[in-house]
């Protein structure tokens, strides 16, 4: 396979399709030819899921390590990411007379 910097590869992916059939009847009722279906009750549920990985190539024309940083510093969180965050302050739930 052969793209471009900054363009996007699908490589593959996995899909998944479920079927669900729940019957329900009252005993005895439920087995009664005709008249069961009228106490009978059916749940069918189909969930379709797909998984797609996508990979996108960015070509890094700077070989050190500030050349690294520099090409993926868009991409970092900022300098405020790792700080303390404020502290929670207690309240009173208890109204004030």
């Amino acid at each position: 396979m052969r793209i471009n910097s900054g363009d996007i590869a699908v490589l593959g992916g996995l899909m998944e399709d479920r079927v669900d059939y729940n019957n329900g009847r009252l005993p005895l009722l439920g087995q009664i030819p005709v008249a069961g279906e009228l106490v009978t009750k059916r749940d069918n549920a189909a969930k379709k899921s797909e998984l797609v990985i996508l990979l996108r190539a960015v070509v890094i024309k700077d070989t050190s390590l500030d050349g690294d940083y520099a090409a993926m510093k868009g991409y970092l969180p900022g300098d405020d990411f790792f700080a303390q965050p404020n502290e929670a302050q207690p309240f009173n739930i208890v109204p004030s007379r």
